[in-house]
């Protein structure tokens, strides 16, 4: 079963922007090195971006998709999602707060037929990532509970076979 990587570029605008920019880049740069380990093909979706995220992510051997402007990290997984190659798709930012180490376990349940869906969450009791500020928190709730609420009625919980 093959393994890809879909993940999204991060780009500035702006010339003010250029040490954060070197830094985006740079963390770009080693999360497409340390996912290629364990995948089979590395996409990057440079959303619209006015940087050189997407030569960044070419060098370092992923495959680049460029939207012409931004239209958000929803148009840039399903762009990814419909250009990748295999059979299990894993969506990681490319600003490196996701360790690609953890890419084995995360894809584990699927490979062994345990599950259909794995979703991380840094807000778990054993996440290594901190959580985010409360204003943040706060706004992922709502998010998540109106996410929850719209899945909910178009897709009762009675009909999904397995959640992870």
């Amino acid at each position: 079963m093959a393994k890809i990587l879909v993940t999204g570029g991060l780009g500035f605008i702006g010339s003010n922007l250029a040490h954060d920019c070197q830094t985006v880049n740079y963390q770009l740069k080693v999360v497409v090195k340390r996912t290629r380990r364990y995948v089979d093909q590395v996409i990057v979706i440079d959303d619209g971006s006015c940087d050189n995220t997407a030569d960044v992510a070419r060098v370092a051997g992923a495959l680049v998709i460029s939207h012409e402007k931004n239209l958000g990290k929803g148009a840039a997984m399903k762009t990814g999602a419909q250009n990748a190659k295999g059979d299990v798709i894993i969506f990681l930012d490319g600003d490196g707060q996701h360790d690609p180490g953890d890419i084995p376990k995360i894809i584990a349940p699927i490979l062994q037929n345990k599950a259909a869906l794995v979703i991380g969450s840094r807000c778990l009791p054993k996440s290594k990532v901190s959580v985010s500020p409360f204003t943040r928190r706060f706004s992922n709730k709502v998010a998540s509970f109106i996410i929850s609420m719209t899945i909910s009625f178009l897709l009762p919980l009675g009909q999904l076979s397995l959640i992870a």
